[in-house]
């Protein structure tokens, strides 16, 4: 039973850091779809900026890292 009890403790960890991961990410890619406006003058709505991002900065993305920058 003791097992069990840590599995579902990993998974529900797993869970919480995905869902935290995947809010992040939601928050740098609003940020990107800002930057392209305040620099590159394209406005984007939110799915044309993530379809940018995600190629482009998913596969390196660090939570970490984010999560810094976001608290600035």
């Amino acid at each position: 039973m003791k097992n069990l009890n840590v599995s579902k403790s990993r998974t529900s960890d797993y869970a919480n850091d995905f869902r935290e991961r995947m809010m992040l990410q939601m928050r740098m890619i609003e940020a990107y779809r800002v930057q392209q406006w305040e620099n590159c003058a394209r406005m984007l709505t939110p799915d044309e900026a993530a379809e940018e991002w995600i190629p482009l900065f998913a596969a390196n993305f660090n939570h970490h890292i984010a999560q810094k920058y976001i608290n600035q």
